[in-house]
């Protein structure tokens, strides 16, 4: 069950949706069945936003762990 972004051609309304198999979408502003998915961004892990792991993301020994 994915979460889908849409956009409303009747109102604009821009919206998010947990869609379920076969289910009809529907913008719930105007309730209107005429909407559009849109392209959306993911993200696979931390070096997408520009973020380094940490040290304690490594998994390495260490005494950050408390595992010996």
């Amino acid at each position: 069950m994915p979460i889908y972004e849409y956009s409303c051609d009747k109102c604009g309304n821009n919206f998010e949706k947990l869609v379920m198999a076969g289910e009809e979408v529907k913008c719930p502003k105007c309730q209107s069945s005429m909407v559009n998915r849109q392209m959306s961004a993911f993200s696979t892990g931390p070096g997408d936003w520009g973020v380094s792991p940490g040290p304690s993301s490594l998994g390495g020994c260490g005494s950050s762990g408390g595992f010996s």
